[in-house]
């Protein structure tokens, strides 16, 4: 399925009737004399990543059918626009000026650790409301007043796993190899100091240009430190580039990374090396490590939607999550009588507790999410959560592992 119409300036489009049609519901009686809120979305419909605009569309199709349908903002629906960022920081601030000048909106979704960064100082000026769902570069928090992280940062990661590997699984000696861009600098500049306070020990940091398929000279330096565990600081396709051809080397510790090793790529191109790999993320499980009541919601109307929920990737929940955000941000302003400018929609968010697919979520002082985050592990082919952390406990190991 493929949303969108090719402009000249390479950008892509969607309303979200379109989104709706797809999903059985034409709405022509219901939208008569309502009113309506649009809002946009820059996130890659053509290029590499096509694949995950597609997950995005179908996402967001879902809720905002169901939040139309059913009143939850009363008389007003809501309207998505996708344009299409191609994940590219330089096509992705187009998008976002098209979205301003053209559309006139005032609430922005977007994704990808280097378009977000490019984005944050458009969106500022405008003084238009910028919510990441996707990047998780350390470097996106605190960016702007008017930018969101509604994903948990790697530097709100990064404490939890090395918690895991140093205390618990008495790994002390840690690497990280990392690509050259804005996810990778984040990482690198807080991995080793992190790592130090917990009582590990940084033997090894490598970088590597984004597009290299041959990272074999860094793995080799990495080998000859003899590292207990190595952090992948990549895209999906890489982390599991890199663990294939460790492997190749002998180079064999205990593989480490955030939501990028929740990948079929990691298992295809890792092999056997990619097992009992360990990783952070978002959780849609609980404390009990049974899925959320939201998230199994979730997974049964994309079930009933188009017919399986193998492809409900994370891209998907966070879409829908943010959609929902947006909605439950306006339903609160309308129930004050407030008006809903940009203004009064970023101040709601900074103080709004939101139920999400992940659970609980709040924004902190920087406006990154804090919500429950889980450890992962790769356990023969599939990717299992085998401890959860609160909000509490993801502000208390962070805290730890920068002595505040």
């Amino acid at each position: 399925m493929r949303f969108g119409t090719p402009l000249r300036a390479g950008l892509a489009v969607l309303a979200s009737a379109a989104a709706l049609a797809s999903l059985g519901w034409s709405g022509h009686a219901h939208a008569q004399a309502r009113e309506k809120f649009q809002f946009a979305i820059t996130f890659p419909l053509t290029g590499v990543a096509a694949s995950q605009g597609e997950s995005a569309n179908k996402a967001v199709g879902i809720a905002i059918k169901e939040i139309n349908q059913s009143n939850y903002l009363g008389d007003m629906d809501l309207e998505a626009l996708f344009i299409d960022s191609q994940a590219k920081p330089d096509i992705g601030v187009r998008a976002l000026q098209q979205a301003i000048s053209v559309n006139k909106v005032n609430f922005v979704i977007t994704g990808y650790s280097g378009v977000s960064a490019a984005q944050a100082p458009v969106a500022e000026r405008a003084e238009v409301v910028l919510v990441n769902v996707g990047g998780a570069s350390p470097s996106l928090s605190g960016l702007s007043p008017w930018f969101f992280n509604a994903i948990p940062l790697t530097h709100l990661q990064i404490p939890i796993l090395l918690s895991e590997v140093i205390d618990v699984m008495g790994k002390k000696n840690v690497a990280i190899i990392y690509r050259e861009d804005d996810l990778g600098k984040g990482l690198r500049g807080i991995f080793g100091t992190m790592a130090t306070a917990l009582g590990g020990k940084l033997v090894a940091e490598e970088a590597f240009l984004p597009g290299t398929n041959d990272y074999r000279r860094q793995l080799a330096r990495i080998k000859a430190a003899n590292p207990d565990m190595v952090y992948i600081g990549g895209v999906a396709s890489e982390v599991g580039a890199v663990i294939g051809q460790a492997a190749s080397l002998g180079l064999k510790p205990l593989w480490t990374s955030y939501g990028a090793y929740n990948h079929k790529a990691t298992i295809e191109l890792g092999g056997a090396a990619a097992e009992g790999g360990v990783y952070t993320n978002a959780t849609t499980v609980g404390a009990d490590l049974q899925p959320l009541a939201s998230y199994t919601a979730l997974q049964n109307k994309w079930k009933t939607a188009f017919g399986r929920v193998d492809d409900m990737d994370y891209v998907a929940v966070q879409m829908y999550m943010g959609t929902y955000l947006l909605a439950d941000t306006l339903k609160h302003l309308r129930a004050k009588g407030l008006r809903l400018t940009s203004k009064n929609i970023r101040d709601a968010m900074r103080t709004t507790r939101y139920n999400t697919a992940n659970g609980d979520m709040v924004f902190d002082h920087d406006q990154d999410a804090i919500t429950n985050i889980g450890l992962f592990r790769l356990d023969k082919g599939e990717f299992k959560a085998f401890k959860i952390y609160t909000p509490d406990q993801v502000l208390a190991a962070n805290a730890k592992a920068t002595k505040k």
